[in-house]
């Protein structure tokens, strides 16, 4: 369970309420295109909000941090308890000064920074690589020193693939462990459970660290980009439930499947459940 929203509670209730919409149908795998699903609206207002809070009240000292989204932030996929990771790769004193004011104001965030200026994958893990494929500058002056480490990362990313696809088989297998069972198949984990957004995210990963092994599988990228559509909608509406996180349970099903224009929650959880098997994710 995450008990702690990105922003007060009451901005982020406000900005759900204009900008967090309902499918405009059903969502039943009929229209793989995603038009209907817009979970990326909820999400850049979320993000707004806290750039503005940075750029208006820490200024100087955001400007000179440097910071660089990562995770689900830099991937545009915010949701109200999302973890909020940030790499800085300017001033460390400034870095210092944006953490601590953030949390002060009750803004908690991750965040690192680089070991080595010149190498960013240098003493971390291998998921704290993975994750700069999606980092996304926040300032000018960052968007600056991505541009310069393009190169370089990319070479780097080459040869770490082997280590990196080894380690998301293991924390795969481990997360299979975790949720096998009737519990996680009546009430899935919409994150972490099979088939849920941190498979389909791999999946992805693993497309792009192996772009030449895909390039005949248009079909698995849209159904990828269609679930990770429908299962981010589904995250957002969940956080905003009382005491929820990552689970639908069973007291949310009914909800949840009203919101979604089922019929019926038997028909939302079949839906879910049927589409939710990890089996060809990773192939």
């Amino acid at each position: 369970m995450r008990s702690k929203f990105i922003l007060p509670e009451d901005e982020i209730r406000t900005l759900a309420e204009a900008h967090l919409r309902a499918p405009s149908a059903v969502p039943d795998g009929t229209d793989l295109s995603g038009d209907g699903l817009r979970p990326e609206g909820f999400s850049q207002a979320m993000e707004a909000r806290l750039v503005s809070f940075f750029e208006n009240d820490l200024a100087e000292a955001w400007t000179r941090a440097e910071p660089i989204a990562i995770g689900s932030w830099g991937r545009g996929e915010l949701c109200p308890r999302s973890d909020l990771d940030l790499l800085f790769v300017g001033d460390q004193e400034a870095a210092g000064q944006v953490t601590a004011a953030a949390q002060a104001r009750g803004v908690k965030i991750r965040s690192r920074v680089p070991e080595d200026p010149s190498d960013w994958t240098k003493g971390v893990e291998v998921f704290d690589i993975l994750s700069l494929l999606d980092a996304r500058p926040l300032t000018r002056e960052a968007e600056l020193k991505v541009e310069t480490r393009a190169a370089a990362f990319q070479k780097q990313l080459r040869a770490i693939r082997s280590r990196a696809l080894s380690g998301i088989k293991k924390e795969k297998q481990q997360r299979a462990v975790r949720y096998d069972s009737i519990e996680g198949f009546l009430e899935p984990n919409i994150k972490y459970g099979p088939g849920g957004l941190r498979d389909l995210q791999q999946a992805i990963s693993i497309r792009r660290l192996y772009p030449e092994k895909f390039t005949d599988a248009p079909h698995a990228a849209e159904v990828y980009s269609y679930f990770k559509k429908l299962f981010l909608l589904l995250r957002q509406r969940l956080h905003l439930a009382q005491g929820a996180g990552d689970l639908v349970s069973a007291y949310e099903q009914r909800p949840l499947s009203d919101w979604l224009g089922f019929e019926h929650p038997r028909d939302f959880m079949r839906e879910l459940q049927e589409r939710s098997e990890p089996r060809g994710l990773l192939c």
